[in-house]
């Protein structure tokens, strides 16, 4: 799965990475899609990566702040 790695605190835009999906369901906030997926960089730790609009265009959006 393709992700876009953010830092909304820094203001700082990373790279999209292809990364392993863990488990797909619902923010229990928003209602919208999330996903857990493999850290890219430590292994066996996990992030979240949500559906979000960046740059204008919805995509899976990991917010590293």
């Amino acid at each position: 799965m393709l992700v876009q790695f953010i830092n909304r605190g820094y203001k700082t835009v990373g790279d999209k990475k292809e990364v392993k999906m863990i488990e797909l369901g619902l923010c229990e906030f928003r209602g919208s899609p999330q996903m857990k997926i493999e850290n890219p960089w430590w292994s066996g730790e996990t992030l979240v990566a949500d559906w979000a609009e960046h740059d204008g265009v919805m995509q899976w959006v990991c917010d590293l702040d």
